[in-house]
């Protein structure tokens, strides 16, 4: 069976950022200043971007979330054949995002 679900083309650079609007770019940019280097801080910014960008096209919320989307989000990277770190980086600059806005991941 053929996977059907497409990640939106996403523009990678501070440009993207930008895009964003109210609550959602304050907490993106807080992170990506939370980032110890430039070349994080572009990780960061870049994976934020792809994950706010699938929770739109899946109606789903990117701040705060809730760790099933984050999980199927994974799930998609996988099956898109993106590698490990990726994966990990994606997780890990979601969650400095809602670390820095002050939203728990997973308050259970």
């Amino acid at each position: 069976m053929t996977n059907t679900t497409h990640l939106p083309v996403v523009q990678s650079g501070s440009q993207l950022v930008d895009t964003f609007s109210g609550e959602l770019e304050a907490a993106i940019r807080e992170a990506v200043a939370a980032a110890s280097s430039e070349n994080t801080k572009r990780a960061y910014r870049a994976q934020m971007a792809k994950f706010t960008s699938w929770c739109e096209a899946h109606g789903k919320s990117a701040m705060p979330t809730d760790p099933a989307t984050v999980a199927a989000f994974m799930a998609f990277q996988s099956l898109q054949g993106a590698k490990i770190a990726t994966i990990r980086l994606s997780l890990a600059a979601i969650s400095q995002a809602h670390r820095v806005a002050g939203f728990e991941l997973d308050p259970g």
